[in-house]
């Protein structure tokens, strides 16, 4: 079951703006910080705890998220992130979530 919460009420979209002005401005800690504060607003509780670092045109993702369709929906969320040029989307869904239920 997905999780929506009610986000902070700051415009998500104003951030990416922000981030998309002038790629050339932006330094990569704030590029992390962005991705970070994306994460931090996100409307879903359980992207709120993953941790984002920039290094090389690598975003890399980590943390603990409860199912893969999370796991997508975090990559989604800073795809296009200026000078993002790869993501390395190292969360992890535990192996209890993972496993999927015989049919019947």
């Amino acid at each position: 079951m997905i999780q929506l919460l009610n986000a902070p009420s700051t415009n998500v979209s104003s951030i990416v703006d922000s981030a998309t002005a002038d790629p050339t401005t932006n330094t990569t800690c704030e590029i992390a910080g962005i991705a970070n504060e994306m994460m931090r607003r996100s409307p879903y509780a359980s992207l709120r705890q993953v941790t984002c670092r920039f290094q090389e045109g690598v975003l890399i993702l980590s943390g603990q998220v409860p199912s893969f369709y999370m796991k997508q929906m975090a990559q989604e969320s800073v795809r296009n992130l200026s000078q993002v040029v790869q993501i390395d989307n190292r969360l992890v869904v535990p192996e209890s979530s993972a496993r999927l239920e015989p049919a019947k």
